[in-house]
């Protein structure tokens, strides 16, 4: 099975990878990481956007993960914090890319040769002609029990609605945001003291485990529809529930979750020498 991966790329997304890799690195034809936030338009504007909705706080989140873990991928270059560093450990190719449906991607994507197509927060909607190109078909994982919760953090809006559990989707992409039939889904439940990473990080790793069983069962799977009379769509995070957030006990981050991720999964350093080592399987 050949598989091309479209992701944004980060610790998260590198999380939920981790077990697919680990069990199926050979079958890896291709990533693409999407450097884009918002189709259309620069980064610089796509963030100025999002921060004058979500607020200083949601803003100060985001550059503190990005830079705790740029400056640990500085220091344990071998650990892999991003995508690109574990497909350079795997030795599998990357490409880079600021829009997902550019032309030039989907010839790249169409060169590999795809039977699966799986995205991985992939900041953007993939239109149809993407859509198509795989021999099987595309999917996605979803940190959320869809219908439920589909569109942008739903790992942030589950805290600050007072929601006691949540959990993660592998689905078949249709034409809209975490729409088509449903692979997989497992639950999670959150605790009193949760922050948006801590469990962003317990669905990022119950969702690698998901992602992997659902590409190996992909030919005996029966997938089911989603009831779409009982979905919810989030965006951006509002300032109103970002209060709401504080207000129900959570915070976006604490040091430890930091510390905690940084220490996790080390045995994937190891799993990437020996795949070098002995090749392909």
């Amino acid at each position: 099975m050949r598989i091309v991966i479209v992701t944004n790329g980060n610790f998260f997304a590198r999380l939920i990878l981790a077990r697919l890799f680990r069990e199926r690195a050979k079958d890896i034809a291709g990533i693409v990481v999407v450097t884009g936030i918002k189709a259309g338009k620069s980064r610089f504007k796509s963030l100025l956007e999002i921060t004058r909705q979500s607020g200083l706080r949601h803003l100060a989140y985001k550059a503190s993960t990005y830079i705790v873990f740029a400056i640990a991928n500085l220091l344990y270059p071998r650990r892999a914090f991003f995508v690109p560093n574990l497909a350079k450990n795997f030795s599998r190719p990357v490409i880079y890319a600021s829009q997902v449906n550019d032309r030039n991607v989907v010839a790249q994507v169409k060169e590999w040769k795809p039977d699966l197509l799986v995205s991985v927060s992939c900041p953007q909607l993939i239109q149809a002609e993407l859509l198509a190109v795989p021999r099987i078909c595309p999917i996605n994982i979803h940190s959320s029990l869809l219908p439920s919760y589909s569109g942008l953090s739903p790992y942030f809006w589950v805290l600050a609605n007072g929601e006691k559990s949540t959990g993660t989707t592998v689905h078949i992409m249709g034409k809209g945001f975490d729409s088509g039939k449903i692979l997989i889904q497992k639950e999670a439940d959150i605790s009193r003291n949760e922050t948006v990473f801590s469990l962003f990080m317990k669905l990022s790793n119950l969702g690698s485990d998901a992602l992997a069983e659902s590409v190996s069962g992909i030919a005996n799977c029966e997938p089911k529809e989603q009831d779409l009379s009982q979905s919810s769509y989030f965006s951006w995070p509002t300032l109103s529930a970002v209060k709401s957030l504080y207000r129900n006990g959570h915070r976006f981050v604490k040091f430890h979750d930091y510390v905690q991720a940084i220490k996790w999964d080390m045995d994937l350093e190891t799993d990437a020498a020996t795949y070098k080592r002995q090749g392909p399987r």
